[in-house]
């Protein structure tokens, strides 16, 4: 997850928030998203160094097991990039459902938060697509080493 991404989404929002009834209800899912992606985002980060250090101590001196326990890990990481990719996926459609029925009653705030779902939904699906590449690389890669 790109922190600048998170942050940039916090800031948008706080000024979006200031101004008229469209940008205000963008504001809504950029701020709440944000702050939930950040959040989850420096957990992952923390846990990094402390994750790779274990990691390559364990490749070093156990690769069998090492390989073994990657690969087990990474087919679960796998596994739950579907279900995001469904969440996100889901959070733009309600956002296009928003957005027109906002458009139908003319309810500004509600149109911008569906243009915000719309996006963060996209974006966080972008984001995500290109983990599962990554992962699927290092999946690969650890099958190899397994024979």
């Amino acid at each position: 997850m790109n922190l600048n991404i998170h942050l940039g989404a916090i800031v948008v929002g706080i000024i979006f928030f200031i101004k008229n009834k469209l940008a205000r209800g963008l504001a809504y899912p950029l701020l709440v998203i944000a702050v939930i992606e950040l959040i989850v985002g420096g957990t992952v980060y923390l846990r990094t160094d402390e994750q790779m250090s274990s990691l390559i101590n364990q490749f070093r001196t156990e690769p069998i097991v090492y390989i073994n326990e990657e690969i087990t890990r990474m087919s679960s990481v796998l596994a739950g990039f579907i279900t995001f990719r469904i969440l996100q996926i889901s959070m733009a459609i309600i956002g296009l459902f928003l957005f027109l029925l906002a458009i139908i009653k003319k309810w500004a705030t509600l149109q911008g938060a569906g243009i915000g779902l719309i996006v963060m939904g996209l974006v966080l699906l972008l984001m995500d697509l290109l983990g599962t590449l990554r992962a699927e690389v290092y999946l690969e890669a650890l099958q190899k080493l397994a024979g």
